[in-house]
């Protein structure tokens, strides 16, 4: 059977050296789409599903929120468990399904079911998380400047970089480590809220009645149409105040009657730091069997670019990028590789004493 092959490869060299040639172009192409990575990711099939809970506390969120999301998701095919975390202002559920069921048929079927769960009043519908897994976040980066504070940073993140970056291919979420969102924040004073013969709930009833643009339909004037709009969303703290809340005796009752107005932020659960110090910390995470490698070098390209869009003042630090991490895993193997080649020929060498026969077995 030797014989046979060793004639057949001599006797038809441009065939075997086409073929050879044609194994070694399908390989090329095939590295250049493997999926690299420096570890496997075991993470199971499943969907997380987020509910923003408020001011409710863990057991409340557990008995009011979670159970019923938790219940909801029972019977679903393919299913194989749930889990759960309640904490306070947040509900977390995590659906695991089969290998065999696909991502996104779970969470249409997930959807579907989260459409029917009844929540309190004041608690946000349920939303699912990205379509990533455990080992997702591909790439971090620091925004940071001595001149401008948290909040224009984070608005920068939110309206400015994430935007640019969610439209890179792969890319799942840009999710920021950082809780200084912009709010306009109403301290209620009682005593001069209960002097008015008003509650609290009067109050939230009117914010939320006037902080809203109305269409008002067209009208004709003059051969020319023109729209009609009421424009009531609040752009400042001046707007917030001067929102009517009742009517006495035919005086309204604005908001700073009852209340003071101010900017700030949401209550902090949790805090991101660089270099022992504070810092606003956004992490990219790619779609799930997406090409991790690939995507984080996409994604600080786009950074490098967007670095030339910020203020002077503005710093835009990468601090983890995964690509680096798979380089120097690749690296690695390769030199590997070679070492142990280049010892597989030494030892044939010494045992055959022929060098191109060892290169040969080699």
């Amino acid at each position: 059977m030797l014989n046979r092959v060793l004639s057949f490869g001599l006797g038809q060299r441009a065939l075997v050296l086409a073929a050879t040639l044609a194994l070694v172009v399908w390989g090329g192409l095939a590295w250049q789409r493997l999926n690299l990575d420096a570890v496997p990711d075991i993470t199971t099939n499943q969907v997380q599903i987020n509910t923003e809970t408020g001011g409710m506390g863990p057991e409340e969120v557990e008995r009011l929120v979670t159970f019923p999301v938790e219940t909801a998701l029972g019977g679903l095919p393919g299913l194989e468990g749930t889990r759960s975390l309640s904490q306070f202002g947040l509900s977390q559920v995590t659906a695991t399904f089969r290998d065999d069921v696909d991502t996104y048929f779970a969470r249409q079927l997930v959807n579907e079911r989260l459409g029917r769960v009844e929540l309190p009043a004041g608690v946000e519908r349920p939303q699912m998380g990205p379509v990533s897994t455990g080992l997702g976040d591909v790439l971090m980066f620091s925004v940071e400047s001595e001149k401008r504070s948290p909040m224009d940073l984070r608005a920068m993140v939110d309206y400015q970089i994430a935007p640019q970056l969610r439209s890179v291919p792969g890319v799942a979420e840009i999710n920021v480590a950082d809780g200084s969102v912009k709010q306009f924040q109403v301290t209620v004073d009682p005593q001069r809220l209960a002097a008015r013969g008003l509650s609290v709930g009067h109050l939230v009833e009117a914010l939320e009645r006037n902080n809203a643009n109305a269409g008002g339909g067209a009208m004709e004037r003059g051969g020319e149409r023109i729209l009609v709009r009421s424009v009531g969303v609040a752009t400042g703290i001046e707007d917030v105040e001067r929102i009517p809340v009742a009517t006495q005796e035919g005086t309204p009752v604005l908001v700073r009657d009852v209340a003071q107005v101010g900017v700030g932020t949401p209550i902090l659960t949790g805090l991101s730091t660089k270099d022992g110090k504070e810092a606003m910390i956004a992490v990219g995470m790619m779609l799930k069997g997406a090409n991790g490698r690939n995507v984080a070098q996409a994604l600080d390209a786009k950074l490098a670019e967007i670095r030339t869009q910020l203020p002077a003042d503005v710093r835009l630090t990468t601090v983890y990028n995964r690509a680096n991490l798979v380089d120097k895993a690749v690296g690695t193997v390769a030199k590997s590789l070679i070492e142990g080649g280049v010892l597989v020929v030494v030892v044939l060498l010494a045992l055959l004493g022929n060098l191109r026969g060892a290169l040969i077995v080699a």
